[in-house]
């Protein structure tokens, strides 16, 4: 029997959850490739001809000119080493502009080698040039250090008398103009500049500082960073962190040098994780079939290859490289003897082999991720094989170096023990803070646990899955335990761990919808299942068991207590074929409590969302004593780490009045399921109330009223229910179709547009067709400063049974940990007619059966347990019905579903029974058979209501009622001016320029008591681009909280938008000018 301890422990600790991570991750084909960091013990040593190379000096020159005074083998200031183009020379001459610097030859010399250019430590603009016999030979032209590419020179001086520098000023400011001739020397005739003497030709220390470059400082390069990278402490000073999804070091080919003779590399590198397949420190080969491979395996293991004579030859170790710890990799090819491989001074294998390899020399070499795509390691579909992708090395690399030749054992074993790193594990297993998030699009998040760290399971992405092969074998007697912190309960099973097949074979260790513990398992008999009496609590710490002795039965304990038993005997009959997977129950299922027969034939994955630590099985059945003792002996530093969720408004800093682009974010794996726009949601703020009208992907883009304790007030999106499946806007869990935009933003007022389709849980639109686009609904919502919204709703559609259709449906959501009665009072809504008469319902003892009075219900108010509380006002005829089904008794007597928002459970009715997850209740809804609704020409079907909050009675809404329904009269006094009427689809009057001669437009509002005047908006089509001023009255307002106007840009002209703050039942004259 095995034992696996711990599995989810402090990250790393145990070797399942090693397991787990690694079948996780090449399961979706993530890239991870190793690091490396290196310095074998070979001295840079000196050029062959090196006695032969002649320095330039500057007691050597018969002329010294310049405005500050040279120095020889340090720059001009005097005060530090010569580096050009982000390279440090010992040898040069420092300068500054204008500078000269002769130099007598008298033929005989063959070859002048420089490397010429600003030096780095400042900033002028200069141009240095070149003379021989006085004719110009070279030039930089105008440069500067930032972004300077040092050229090294070799230049034919054979029989050339004189040799002359020059610097000058560039853009004739001098102040900062330093150069330096660099490695500044003379071969005499007959001799070749070689650059290859040395057998180091490269040599990366990642040292340097310079976003998208690194430095090779044996041989004098500027090599491209491609992907994300960042630098690290490494072995000696800094060292290079490939994040192992794209990043790499990239030389062109051009700049590779020859390795025809034999070479050598080494590293020191530090790997986060094993790659998926062969992942590259270095290399330069094409499809295996021409070049060099020098990297690290999905196992683990070093390995160098070749291409040679038609044949990809390899030669691996046979050790592994330890994760998150450095490591010194070394390989070395002799063309007369073959290949090796070391690990920290060590020689893991060789393999024989001789002659030239089959170079790639039109390859660029690469750094940290392999040419050749290929397949990870241990996949076994056909489908999987064939998808190939790039390896990635994935952790740390330092002082990477090629040699032209081969090396020995005695160089490598002196590179290793040359350096000591200063920290002998730089990386950590990915433990995260709560909150932190890796750059991976569904990363593993840790938190402290009970002991060291603990997996939040996001209840999205988050499993952890071990091979059959891998799998703890269970018996006759076995016993499961863990610390568990549910986030939220799951929608019907979820599994802590599980392995089972169809819930016919195997077993089963979960929580259900309601948060009971659920022991299951197959015996002869069949399949067996325990329930516990008692539920874990939400968001805190619970010690759990499952207990299976085959001659007792089945036990389940919570925090060391018994909550269930079944006396059952006999032998587990085992799920082989599958594997263990923690954290998702392994088949597909219906969430529990659903309604209607179209949700309950949709399956989807049953999570666990929240913390997982120390779980622990093992091959015995402890008993009940063992149990609580081990439960009594662990101390729980803290016994509630998770917090309730919240659904997001944005911030709470005041704003002014207007619409804005957002991004609101609810949890970390929610969030991970949406891509598109870093702006996809939008909240309208108030200059003077903190109430936010909120458009969120989470509710499918259903605007929200949220009040100023975070209570949110919603609507029905149009919707058909006639074919028994709901058609609607809560069916998109996507946001496939359902999208908004900012129309007009002003500080007159904000519209958005919101577009969708009536879809059902499936995508499918209603109705639609090859000929037809199904139906589809626009809304306009025209917001103002005084915090009300008209609601415009258009649909398109044939309206064939308007008895299934619905416009309108009183809802409010219920925040995570709160319950509708947490929200509303049991007298949760008044309604009013246009006369004033009103009545209040309560829900204290049910469902309320009827709305007898009034008998039309145009305004009415949720009793919100808020001081802002959220009311809308219809059509004077407008009827209301409560809505009758959806309480879960013993939960709460108002309707109550969590299939919606935020859930991406495809569902149309799911009742609540746990207050874990956001919910909604509808207490009021009308069919539209009996909503007022408007038939237009164009085919549509219209609907208009205003929304807002208000810290007033329902009374105080009567006069905005009357102004909206009943609006006074305007009169144009003006000529050039016409009036287009009052549009209750927007609560404004429009009106239009049509001489544009004419500058002032009066108004005379006949307001009364039945018609009186709330707050007023004017649209002046066609006013120009051109302020806007505004009498009341004879009385000049000047812009501010009284006074706001906006100009409405088109291609067609420029239209005014006026809002004033006026509230009267007389006439009011308004002029405009």
């Amino acid at each position: 029997m095995q034992k696996y301890k711990n599995v989810l422990n402090a990250p790393g600790r145990q070797h399942l959850l090693i397991a787990l991570i690694a079948f996780r991750r090449e399961m979706n084909m993530k890239r991870f490739i190793l690091s490396l960091c290196a310095g074998l013990g070979f001295a840079a040593g000196s050029l062959a001809e090196e006695s032969d190379r002649h320095y330039l000096t500057l007691d050597q020159a018969v002329q010294v000119e310049g405005s500050i005074q040279a120095r020889q083998d340090i720059s001009v200031m005097g005060e530090q080493k010569i580096s050009v183009g982000g390279f440090t020379y010992d040898r040069g001459i420092g300068v500054h502009s204008d500078s000269t610097l002769v130099f007598p030859l008298k033929g005989r010399f063959g070859t002048f080698h420089v490397v010429p250019g600003p030096d780095d430590a400042h900033h002028g603009a200069i141009v240095m040039k070149i003379l021989l016999d006085g004719k110009e030979v070279f030039t930089t032209g105008a440069a500067r250090s930032a972004g300077y590419v040092a050229p090294e020179l070799d230049i034919p001086v054979t029989g050339v008398e004189e040799l002359t520098l020059i610097v000058n000023d560039a853009d004739g400011y001098k102040g900062g103009d330093h150069a330096s001739w660099a490695d500044a020397y003379l071969l005499p005739v007959g001799h070749i500049a070689r650059q290859d003497a040395s057998p180091l030709v490269a040599s990366w220390g990642f040292e340097e500082n310079t976003p998208g470059h690194t430095l090779d400082m044996a041989g004098k390069k500027r090599d491209l960073i491609s992907g994300y990278t960042t630098r690290a402490e490494g072995v000696s000073g800094r060292a290079l962190k490939f994040e192992g999804f794209n990043s790499k070091v990239v030389r062109k080919a051009a700049d590779v040098p020859p390795l025809d003779n034999g070479f050598g590399f080494e590293a020191w590198i530090a790997p986060q994780v094993y790659p998926g397949n062969w992942a590259a420190i270095l290399n330069q080969e094409s499809e295996r079939k021409a070049g060099w491979f020098f990297g690290m395996g999905g196992d683990g293991t070093i390995g160098l290859h070749i291409a040679k004579d038609g044949t990809w030859i390899e030669c691996n170790s046979t050790s592994r490289l330890p994760l998150l710890q450095w490591s010194h990799v070394a390989g070395s090819y002799d063309p007369a003897s073959g290949l090796k491989v070391y690990i920290n001074g060590r020689l893991e294998n060789q393999v024989s082999t001789i002659g030239a390899i089959t170079p790639a020399s039109d390859v660029d070499l690469w750094l940290g991720q392999s040419h050749t795509q290929t397949y990870p390691i241990r996949t076994d579909r056909e489908l999987s094989i064939s998808l190939l992708s790039p390896m990635v090395f994935e952790g740390l690399m330092d002082e990477v170096k090629i040699y032209r030749r081969a090396v020995g054992d005695d160089k490598v074993a002196g590179a290793f023990a040359a350096v000591q790193p200063k920290v002998a594990q730089p990386l950590q297993d990915r433990v995260l803070p709560p909150g932190v998030a890796q750059t991976a699009k569904h990363p593993q998040r840790f938190v402290e646990g009970i002991r060291g760290k603990a997996l939040l399971f996001d209840g999205y992405f988050t499993e952890y899955s071990v091979a059959p092969e891998q799998s703890p074998v269970m018996g006759d007697r076995f016993t499961i335990s863990a610390w568990v912190a549910p986030q939220e309960y799951s929608y019907n099973l979820s599994a802590i761990i599980n392995r089972q097949q169809n819930f016919q074979k195997g077993y089963f260790f979960g929580i259900n919808q309601i948060g009971q513990l659920v022991g299951s398992l197959a015996l002869e008999s069949g399949w067996t299942t325990v329930i516990s009496t008692s539920s874990l609590p939400l968001l805190k710490w619970s010690n759990v068991a499952m207990v299976y002795d085959g001659t007792k039965g089945i036990t389940l304990y919570l925090d060391g207590q018994e909550v269930g038993h079944k006396a059952v005997t006999g032998s587990l009959v085992t799920a082989d074929a599958a594997p263990t997977i923690i954290g998702k129950t392994q088949e597909r299922m219906t969430p529990a409590m659903t309604e209607r027969e179209s949700s309950r034939a949709v399956k989807s994955w049953m999570r666990f969302d929240g913390l997982i630590d120390e779980l622990d099985v093992r091959g015995e059945a402890l008993s009940g004593d063992d149990i609580r003792e081990a439960f009594q002996k662990t101390t729980v530093k803290n016994i509630q780490p998770l917090q309730f969720r919240r659904m997001p408004s944005g911030t709470d800093d005041p704003q002014p009045f207007g619409a804005y682009y957002t991004q609101l974010t609810y949890a970390p794996g929610w969030d991970a399921l949406w891509q598109g726009s870093d702006r996809p949601d939008v909240v309208v703020r108030f200059d003077d109330s903190p109430v936010k009208l909120v458009f969120w992907r989470g509710t499918g883009y259903i605007p929200a009223l949220v009040s100023e304790n975070d209570i949110w007030m919603s609507d029905q999106s149009c919707e058909n229910w006639g074919s028994g499946e709901c058609f609607e806007v809560m069916s998109d869990k996507q946001c496939r179709y359902s999208h908004i935009r900012i129309i007009e933003n002003s500080p007159a007022r904000a519209v958005i547009h919101w577009r969708y389709p009536l879809t059902s849980i499936t995508y499918e639109i209603f109705k639609q067709s090859d000929t037809y686009p199904g139906d589809w609904a626009d809304e306009y919502w025209t917001v103002y400063p005084d915090g009300v919204a008209v609601r415009k709703q258009v649909l398109w559609c044939d309206f064939d049974k308007p008895q299934f259709y619905q416009f309108q449906e009183t809802i409010f959501f219920n925040q995570p940990g709160t319950r509708p009665q947490d929200n509303v009072e049991l007298e949760a809504i008044t309604l009013m007619d246009m006369n004033g008469k009103m009545a209040s319902y309560s829900w204290e003892h049910g469902l309320p059966k009827s709305f007898p009075e009034p008998a039309f219900k145009p305004i009415r108010m949720v009793n919100f347990k808020s001081k802002y509380r959220p009311f809308s006002i219809h059509h004077p005829e407008q009827f209301a019905t409560p809505f009758h089904f959806g309480s879960v008794k013993g939960y709460s007597t108002f309707p109550c579903w969590n299939h919606w928002p935020v859930s991406q459970i495809p569902s149309d009715g799911r009742n609540a029974q746990a207050f874990d997850k956001p919910s909604s209740t509808s207490i009021a809804y009308a069919n539209a058979d009996r909503q007022q609704v408007e038939h237009f020409p164009d085919g549509s079907i219209r609907a208009r209501m205003l929304k807002g909050m208000t810290t007033n009675s329902i009374e105080s809404l009567l006069p905005l009622a009357r102004s909206w329904n009943f609006p006074p009269q305007l009169e144009t006094q003006s000529a050039g001016f016409a009036n287009s009427g009052y549009d209750p689809y927007e609560r404004a009057y429009h009106l239009e320029r049509l001489d544009s001669s004419a500058r002032e437009l009066v108004c005379d509002i006949q307001a009364t008591p039945e018609s009186p005047i709330v707050n007023l908006c004017l649209v002046v089509k066609n006013w120009g681009d051109r302020p806007a001023g505004v009498e009341v009255n004879g009385e000049t307002i000047p812009p501010g909280d009284s006074f706001r106007y906006g100009l409405r840009r088109g291609l067609e002209g420029t239209d005014l938008v006026v809002w004033l703050k006026q509230s009267t039942t007389e006439p009011v004259r308004v002029v405009l000018q």
